[in-house]
């Protein structure tokens, strides 16, 4: 699928759709997204490289990276409106989330989640009621025409082994196949970026969210399949605004594969992170995508 940039929507080129309704005002997909047999209604963002199936998403839901909702025909999944599912979690067949709930990053959610409430965890628990000040609605038109504008004159290139989105380059040796590296530097992100350090790697099938900037050090090894996301947002506040916060990695560090690196997490030199792990700031939680 090429990009739809002649709508209010933008559909990013390596998204795959079927048998899905999409509105037409304000709904931005990302790259690697594969999407079947859903409705999706106005001022959606769905990440890189989610997994969405029979699925109703209402408006001004916001599903970051990785993010797998595995409804079937007989038992579809409803999001409702002002939602926000945080990366890598799953979604069960059948599940309904409530009006302005958050699934937290690389939950798994196996029962329906009422109205305002906050979800974490494998299995997915009540963390708290969601107090959110009433701002304003989350929207992405003034955002996506700008998004839109500038990957028009900075077309990226999909001929290479992996996708870089930054306006850097990297040594083609230290990335592995179908990775995204994401992040410009610009006045909302002025921190943005990926330093990787020599003899450093990245591994097949990862994503670099990188807003925040990303910094890893010498000698360090990142895993297949991991996800490093350096930006998210203000959950008490119904509109969802932006923050970001840079992660660091140090020296001689080995991030297991399919781990989730989340803002703010500080990785000492040595640190061996287990397959499957979620890290924040400087707690590692163990197998629990």
């Amino acid at each position: 699928m090429t990009f739809n940039t002649s709508t209010l929507n933008f559909v990013e080129s390596g998204v795959e759709i079927s048998e899905t309704a999409i509105a037409d005002n304000g709904v931005w997909i990302r790259y690697g997204s594969v999407i079947t047999n859903s409705i999706i209604l106005e001022n959606v963002f769905i990440g890189f490289k989610c997994q969405i199936q029979n699925a109703q998403i209402n408006q001004s839901v916001e599903i970051a990276t990785g993010v797998k909702i595995l409804g079937t025909r007989d038992h579809p999944v409803r999001i409702n409106k002002f939602s926000w599912v945080g990366a890598k979690a799953t979604i069960q067949q059948g599940i309904k989330i409530g009006e302005g709930c958050i699934i937290g990053a690389g939950s798994f959610v196996r029962d329906n989640v009422a109205d305002y409430t906050i979800v974490i965890g494998n299995p997915a628990k009540i963390l708290k009621v969601r107090n959110s000040i009433i701002d304003k609605f989350p929207v992405f038109q003034e955002f996506l025409s700008k998004v839109k504008a500038d990957y028009s004159n900075h077309r990226p290139d999909y001929t290479k082994k992996y996708l870089n989105l930054t306006t850097q380059k990297f040594d083609d040796s230290q990335i592995g196949n179908d990775t995204i590296l994401q992040g410009k530097r610009s006045s909302a992100f002025p921190n943005a970026g990926i330093k990787l350090g020599d003899m450093s790697y990245i591994g097949n099938n990862c994503v670099f969210e990188s807003s925040g900037g990303i910094n890893i050090g010498n000698n360090s090894l990142i895993a297949d399949k991991v996800t490093l996301v350096s930006i998210s947002h203000d959950y008490k506040k119904l509109s969802l605004p932006t923050i970001v916060d840079s992660i660091h990695i140090g020296n001689n560090v080995k991030v297991g594969k399919n781990s989730l690196i989340l803002l703010g997490a500080r990785i000492r030199d040595g640190t061996i992170i287990p397959e499957d792990s979620i890290v924040l700031k400087d707690k590692i939680i163990e197998s629990v995508l």
